[in-house]
């Protein structure tokens, strides 16, 4: 039997999953949790989140360059640093679980940082799909049920 790994990450939050097959009329497999990691350092502010302020529009026009670019810079840094943090941890598992498939789900910027490790992660499994979506928030019977329709798994 294939074994499968599914992690779902977004730049606060990995969880990683395992498929485990169940005798379900409505499912074929379960999401067990094996790991959940959050970011011990995020760069989160109103001003990230909303785009530049006023006085960041203001500063750039005048020098050139902004406090916001830093920040958005820093958050590219930081965005990279939990990645590198979360495929060390995804990689253990990996070693130890013998999985022959692995599913990244996350946002498009984060699974950007994550893709940049995808050749380190092919000595380990098999074969590697991902998908650009945020899932962190949800429930593990939400996130099956997405899965299940866009029928990835």
């Amino acid at each position: 039997m294939e074994r499968t790994c599914v992690l779902v990450a977004d730049r606060l939050r990995a969880r990683l999953f395992t498929l485990e097959p169940v005798r379900n009329l409505h499912h074929r497999y379960e999401l067990e949790e094996k790991v959940d990691l959050v970011n011990r350092y995020p760069q989160i502010s109103s001003q990230n989140r909303q785009g530049p302020s006023r006085g960041d529009m203001l500063q750039r026009h005048s020098r050139g360059t902004s406090n916001y670019d830093q920040r958005h810079q820093d958050q590219d840094h930081d965005d990279r640093k939990f990645a590198r943090e979360v495929i060390q941890e995804l990689m253990g598992y990996l070693q130890s679980s013998h999985a022959d498939q692995l599913l990244l789900v996350a946002p498009p910027q984060f699974l950007g940082a994550l893709r940049e490790h995808k050749q380190t992660l092919r000595g380990e499994v098999g074969e590697i799909q991902d998908v650009a979506k945020e899932l962190t928030h949800l429930t593990i019977p939400e996130i099956r049920n997405y899965l299940e329709q866009k029928i990835l798994l």
